[in-house]
């Protein structure tokens, strides 16, 4: 089983919780625009060592369609509940916020996905195609995602 050291999943909680409540230093929009894809990297990984887990559970000979659903539906639901927590103090609800989750949501399924093998060694994805597509989704997933950022950055 995989095993994650307590003092990775305090760091990754304490990140989570920054980007949820805290304000980054500045109020500048490149400041804004760097928390808002901090949502996609933080549920990007969430969601990836979310399946590790699963997918290393003793007995476990690969992660189903049902695990994946039960990961993303999991992933998610944080996300609107802390969306409705920021709504409570006052940061307002962000739709655009829920859209970044579910981006970093997918790519960490992806992520998973490529790189998973059942206990016999074959992949999770065993064609190629099937393979280059996914890539394919996830590389525009993530310019999606990394776009504002990137072209804010740029003008800066």
């Amino acid at each position: 089983m995989l095993r994650v050291p307590a003092s990775l999943l305090l760091a990754g909680l304490i990140v989570f919780l920054v980007i949820t409540f805290g304000n980054l230093s500045g109020h500048t929009s490149l400041i804004r625009e760097i928390q808002n894809t901090l949502h996609t990297v933080v549920f990007t990984v969430f969601t990836y060592f979310a399946l590790q887990l699963m997918h290393r559970r003793a007995g476990d000979s690969h992660t189903t369609a049902a695990d994946y659903l039960l990961v993303a539906g999991l992933c998610l639901l944080t996300g609107v509940a802390a969306e409705a927590a920021q709504w409570l103090t006052g940061r307002g609800f962000g739709l655009l916020d829920i859209v970044r989750d579910m981006a970093g949501i997918a790519l960490g399924a992806g992520f998973h996905a490529l790189g998973a093998r059942t206990t016999q060694g074959s992949r999770l994805v065993p064609r190629k195609r099937w393979r280059h597509a996914l890539a394919a989704a996830l590389c525009i997933i993530l310019c999606t995602a990394i776009y504002p950022l990137a072209s804010l950055s740029w003008h800066y």
